[in-house]
């Protein structure tokens, strides 16, 4: 048979890079209680700012964390590049 073994998931932790003025994956899907992991590796700092939360400005190397506990449709972007933008949905 092919039982997949279930993660826990409140060990998930899923990796954003910032890299050459982007958000790469820009768009993703997790569960709830995940927590995502952005790091930039550009040269220029980078904030990832949602409507209710935001990170520092990060520089290059540093890394920020958010664990989502709502379920919904996030979207944040870069308050220094405001065309910077990404999409976290929470199911």
């Amino acid at each position: 048979g092919c039982g997949a073994v279930k993660q826990d998931i409140s060990e998930n932790t899923l990796l954003i890079n910032i890299d050459n003025f982007a958000f790469a994956p820009a768009n993703i899907e997790i569960n709830i209680g995940d927590t995502v992991t952005w790091v930039n590796n550009d040269d220029a700092p980078h904030t990832v700012t949602f409507s209710d939360f935001s990170s520092e400005t990060l520089a290059k190397g540093e890394s920020y964390q958010h664990t989502f506990n709502e379920i919904g449709d996030f979207d944040y972007y870069c308050k220094l590049h405001p065309s910077m933008k990404g999409n976290v949905i929470v199911k």
